[in-house]
């Protein structure tokens, strides 16, 4: 929250592009700042070499996975410069931060959680199957009503929040960019899971493995895009590669959590894939109270659709896999 809310303070105030880097700095001062109010941690003077290697270890292949995680998830936006120039940068920026940017901290609640308890369980692998299946459940519950509203009301959306600076083509450009990067949101949640349950179980290998899969695969296939499809579908192009390309390294993160923890394929998959029928419900009720609504303005249109979607959805919920908020509460606490 205080990220969000310095960030266009810092921007009005005249600090520019460095508002974002200013406000990550800010977003990890708060947390460390916080962190030390409830867990207070003084350093002793004591220095034992050989007590902390391992945990030096641990830290460089976890330091270079978040590298390699910057890394890969920032060279779209090379890419999509290269190619088509900077206003379509800044259209397809738009697109990917109201997007995937909020999927990352949305999901980030859990996986900070998710790290230490999965290293508590490391023993105990019926309870840490059933743990990651029930955070995998919790991430889809916390997006996909983002992401629902935002495939539903794109067009609506932009054209309230942002129709002063950009024109009416432009902005059906980034709500075609955002309903494809929809596709990937959905993984995305899950993909965040994995490296914390890796580094829990002692991997941190497996978790630069992955890093460097994506890092290999994700900017080849955005350049290789851009290239054969840039003529005909411009920055779109590349929104479709984060849609279609991910799922590779994702697959291969999957079969490394299956190795390493036992995974049932079949009944994480349909735990996961109810979650999922409950938003495609909602989106069915959305999509019919707007055809309902007709030509109202937008205002009302995003209201209207929603409400029937999220209403739909969380009525599935509730009614057929049983979810509340005491039971999300429930999950986060054990």
């Amino acid at each position: 929250v205080g990220e969000s809310l310095i960030r266009p303070v810092l921007a009005a105030l005249g600090f520019t592009v460095w508002c974002f880097t200013l406000a990550a700095m800010f977003r990890a001062f708060a947390f460390a700042l916080i962190m030390q109010i409830r867990h207070p941690f003084r350093p002793r003077r004591v220095f034992r070499p050989r007590a902390v290697a391992g945990h030096i270890r641990f830290g460089l292949r976890s330091a270079g996975s978040g590298l390699l995680y910057q890394l890969y998830t920032n060279l779209d936006y090379t890419v999509v410069s290269y190619f088509f120039g900077a206003t379509a940068n800044g259209i397809y920026s738009m697109a990917y931060s109201i997007i995937l940017e909020p999927v990352r901290m949305i999901t980030n609640v859990v996986s900070e959680v998710a790290f230490p308890t999965f290293a508590k369980l490391r023993h105990a692998r019926d309870k840490l199957v059933d743990q990651y299946i029930r955070f995998t459940r919790l991430n889809l519950i916390a997006v996909l009503p983002f992401l629902l509203i935002l495939y539903l009301l794109a067009p609506e959306i932009l054209r309230v929040f942002a129709s002063g600076k950009w024109q009416e083509h432009e902005l059906a450009i980034a709500a075609e960019a955002l309903r494809i990067l929809c596709l990937v949101g959905v993984l995305r949640p899950l993909g965040f899971l994995g490296p914390p349950l890796l580094d829990g179980m002692g991997h941190p290998g497996r978790t630069l493995r992955y890093m460097i899969a994506c890092a290999l695969i994700m900017p080849g296939i955005f350049a290789g895009a851009a290239w054969a499809f840039g003529d005909s579908h411009g920055l779109l192009s590349v929104a479709w590669a984060w849609s279609l390309g991910y799922p590779l390294p994702f697959v291969f993160l999957l079969f490394m959590i299956a190795r390493t923890i036992n995974l049932p394929i079949a009944r994480y998959a349909w735990a996961s894939m109810q979650i999922v029928l409950c938003a495609v419900a909602g989106y069915i009720a959305g999509a019919l109270a707007l055809w309902a609504a007709g030509d109202l303005g937008g205002g009302a249109r995003i209201a209207i659709g929603a409400s029937a979607s999220l209403v739909a959805m969380f009525a599935l919920l509730y009614g057929w896999q049983g979810v509340s908020i005491r039971s999300m509460r429930a999950s986060m606490k054990d």
